[in-house]
Order: structure tokens, then C-alpha cells, then sequence
């Protein structure tokens, strides 16, 4: 597939999605002032094929809020609106959230937002698939800086017309903040319309699920987060509305004045720090996003069985796919000591992950299909004082995603070209200096990974800067 170029964007219309949007005179002509954030799509916090959530925010109270919802033919129906008052960063915040259902699974639905009773917002978009059902979806880490490369990333992506796009950390630079989001994400990927160089819609009719990297949560196992000096730091936890699922033990440290934390806490509600990992079914794909920052301990028994509990629980889907941001192999010059979650590759391997896609190298990288066993260093520690973790491969060199298209283990997909400066580009021309296990990489140009998934196959591209595929693979049954 060769997606559209940048400089045609402008013509661009993926899908009846993208035109429906363009017809409507709310697309570009109206930037209600009253929005801090515009309403954009969530999988919310029990995801289902006839169901997903809204969510936008504003700094006023007392006003009437209402979201009409219209699917396919039907009349239109009016959805509730659930109004949180939130304290953040020492400013009163209202975060508002409908759950858009009843939708019909894979089939487009529109919605309106008004205040006062005065129409203020429209969008529309795609129900998630049925339960096994096939779909398209994009993934791609470390993205919003508010650069000239986040929006290139953002106009080739939005082209490709997902039904779901997943970040695998980095999600806002540098810190995480409230600030961040706020003038580095939402202004890209929800614009109001399709505009090169400036944004894309895509958050208002497509939903986002992401999981925290090291900018997103700046902490470490020894250092915490202090809210009295970064009042609205860790926005994760209360921009995104996910599963809850996950081990309340995978959590930074959270310190300062009891005012900050408290009002921290009452903001992000059941989502700290269950938010951190989570899981859920997306069509034939179980889907398990992990938190991989220093200050998870994966070492952990306990945390250890609740993945390997969850991972066994996918039983029913065709495919295992696995999120975190921290990748356990990689070529890179840089970051080659971050290798702490190759401790986890064991219960993937034994949970039959078939892809685990991860960021933090500003790069596109695959493995050939793998399993490794990790070894004690000399001193007898898994992780050595350079975080390094050292064993034994066993690579599935039969593999070639084209004639032999069942691996023989996981394969670990570095996708972190989402518009960061590009990271050891030399190396690309060098496959003498990447280490055995690699079997692709592009470094070049920035770009995100395109999955087009059945129960019986999946295609994987990675999609670069002019939107021609730069890999390509197909993994089946």
C-alpha cells in the first residue's frame, strides 16, 4: 500500500468519515472559547463493540450540556453527560464525559455536543469492531512536542484512516504536564480539520489509547514526582479514560504539599494508578499496555502474575498484542542499556504474545522473531549496575514474513518515529553493527506502523515521511 502524500493532503478524503466532518459548517468556522480541550474519543472504562466514550473539558460551571447521538438511519438519541469538577494545576477545571452508546459494531455513527442548547460541536466516526472481527489500526510512540515532524506524522496517519491508534509511550514532551497536552497534542490531533502543517481531527472521530513513557511520568525508582513544584504533572491519569484493570502496585511516587496531592488524586480518580497497565479486546486482538518506567519493579511476583493471568484470560482472541514504551532489544547506538524488560519476555512467551510494539528509540525496528533466556550476571543479579540483562536467544532466521509467515516467538517492533528528532540514523546503512537479533531498521524518516488485522492474518507496515511503506510483513495461523 502506498498511502497518500503530504503535499496532497489537502484533497485527501479518507473514507465517508472525513467527508461527513467537512460538510459540516461547525468543521472550522467555530473555536468556542469556553473549550480547554475539544470533545475527542475514548475506548472508556469497560470497552465494548457497541459502546465508546467523549470526553472534552472546560473552565466554567452552570451551564446546560447535552450530546445527541445519531447511528447510522435512526433517530437521534440523547447520551448523558457526566460532569466532574477537577483542581489542576491550581486552576478549577469541569471534565465532562458521555458514553456514546448504543452503537452498531463497525458501522458510522455522528454525534452533536451543545451548551445552552445551542449545537457547539459536531464529529463523527466508526463503532468498534464486533468481538473477532477484523479492523485497521496505527501504532506509533513519542509524538507530541508541538514540532514540524508531530504534524508531518499526524497528516500521513490521519490519511491512512484508522479505527484505532495506540501509543506506546512519550506521548507529550517534555514533562507530561497538563501544559503540555494542552499545546503539544491536542492542537495536532484534534484540529478542526485536515490541514498540512497545522493538524488533523482525528482524536474527535477516532479513539486513542496510550500508555505512559518516561516523559510522560518523569520519575525513577528513587526519584518521585513532586506536585508542589509541577502542579499539573502527571496529566495521564486524568486525560485519558481507559480500562482500570491493572495492578495498583505499578505506580510512581507521588510527594508534596497535601493540598497538591489530594487535589492530584481527586482529578484522576480510579485511574491512579490502575491506569498505569491495562488491558482489553479490540475485535481479535487482546490488547495489553504496560507501564515499563524504572519505578515498576516487573521483577515482582505479584506483578508478574497479573500479566501472565492476563495474557492467559485472552484465550478466545486470534492474537496477543503488548504495548509498553521501554524496548527489551534494539540496535540503536543510544539507550542500549535500557534492557530491564527483557526480564518480562518469559511471560510473554508463555502468554503467546505475537507482537510487542514499544517507543524510546526515535526509529522503526524489527526483530526476527525470538524467544530469549535471561542469565544471572557474574554477581549473581539479573539487571546489572548498567541495567543491562544479559542470556541466551534462540531467532527464528525461517521467518520471512512473506512465504514463512509463522514465526516462532514474539516479534518486538520499535515504533518511535511519531516526530521526535530521528536517533542514530547512520546505524540504518550499518547492518554489520546491528545486533543478531534485528532484522529491520529504518531510521531515516519518521513514521508510524500500520496493522490491518483478521482472525487469520495480520499485515504489518511501517509507513514513512512520503507514505510509502519503508517495511512490510505479514504474520498468519
Amino acid at each position: 500500500r502506498t498511502w497518500p502524500s503530504v503535499g496532497r493532503l489537502a484533497s485527501v478524503a479518507p473514507g465517508a468519515l472525513l467527508l461527513a466532518f467537512l460538510a459540516s459548517p461547525l468543521a472550522a468556522a467555530d473555536h468556542p472559547p469556553f473549550f480547554i480541550i475539544k470533545p475527542y474519543l475514548q475506548i472508556g472504562a469497560h470497552p465494548g463493540p457497541t459502546r465508546l466514550s467523549l470526553v472534552w473539558m472546560t473552565d466554567e460551571t452552570a451551564h446546560a450540556w447535552k450530546v445527541s447521538l445519531r447511528v447510522k438511519d435512526a433517530e437521534a438519541s440523547v447520551c448523558p453527560v457526566s460532569t466532574q469538577p477537577m483542581l489542576i494545576g491550581g486552576a478549577p477545571r469541569q471534565q465532562h464525559v458521555v458514553v456514546l452508546e448504543p452503537l452498531v459494531p463497525a458501522e458510522p455513527f455522528s454525534y452533536e455536543v451543545s451548551r445552552d442548547g445551542r449545537v457547539v460541536f459536531r464529529a463523527s466516526g466508526t463503532a468498534p469492531p464486533p468481538d473477532g472481527g477484523a479492523f485497521h489500526a496505527v501504532v506509533v510512540g513519542d509524538i507530541a512536542d508541538d514540532s514540524g515532524s508531530e504534524r508531518l506524522v499526524a497528516a500521513i496517519l490521519y490519511a491512512a484512516a484508522p479505527q484505532l491508534m495506540v501509543i506506546p509511550g512519550d506521548i507529550v514532551y517534555p514533562r507530561g504536564t497538563q501544559l503540555d497536552y494542552v499545546r503539544n497534542l491536542y492542537p495536532i490531533y484534534n484540529f478542526d480539520k485536515p490541514t498540512p502543517g497545522r493538524g488533523v481531527p482525528l482524536m474527535r472521530s477516532v479513539p486513542v489509547v496510550a500508555v505512559p513513557g518516561n516523559h510522560d511520568v518523569p520519575a525513577t525508582r528513587k526519584t518521585a514526582i513532586n506536585l508542589s513544584h509541577i502542579s499539573d504533572a502527571l496529566a495521564y491519569y486524568y486525560n485519558w479514560l481507559q480500562p482500570v484493570n491493572g495492578p495498583p502496585e505499578a505506580k510512581p511516587r507521588v510527594v508534596g504539599l497535601s493540598a497538591a496531592v489530594e487535589a492530584f488524586k481527586a482529578a484522576a480518580g480510579e485511574r491512579f494508578p490502575c491506569m498505569g497497565c491495562f488491558s482489553f479486546d479490540w475485535g481479535c486482538v487482546h490488547w495489553t499496555l504496560i507501564d515499563s518506567n524504572a519505578y515498576v519493579d516487573w521483577t515482582d511476583p505479584s506483578l508478574r502474575k497479573w500479566l501472565a493471568d492476563d495474557l492467559q484470560s485472552a484465550s478466545g482472541a486470534s492474537w496477543r498484542f503488548v504495548a509498553f514504551h521501554h524496548p527489551p532489544f534494539q540496535s540503536a547506538k543510544m539507550k542500549t542499556q535500557d534492557q530491564w524488560m527483557r526480564l518480562m519476555v518469559e511471560v510473554l512467551e508463555k502468554g503467546k504474545v505475537d507482537l510487542v510494539f514499544s517507543g524510546h528509540l526515535h526509529n522503526y525496528q524489527r526483530s526476527w522473531p525470538l524467544r530469549f533466556e535471561p542469565r544471572p550476571q557474574k554477581d549473581g543479579r539479573m539487571i546489572s549496575g548498567r541495567l543491562e540483562v544479559a542470556g541466551t536467544f534462540r531467532i527464528d532466521r525461517t521467518f520471512d514474513g512473506v512465504h514463512q509467515t509463522r514465526p516462532d516467538g514474539p516479534i518486538y517492533v520499535v515504533t518511535g518515529a511519531g516526530g521526535q528528532p530521528l536517533a542514530n540514523t547512520k546505524r540504518q546503512t550499518q547492518p554489520s553493527r546491528w545486533q543478531p537479533f534485528t532484522c529491520r531498521y529504518v531510521a531515516d524518516q519518521w513514521g508510524f506502523t500500520d496493522l490491518d488485522v483478521t482472525p487469520q492474518r495480520v499485515v504489518v507496515r511501517q509507513v514513512g515521511t512520503e507514505g510509502h511503506d519503508v517495511d512490510r510483513f505479514t504474520i498468519t495461523r
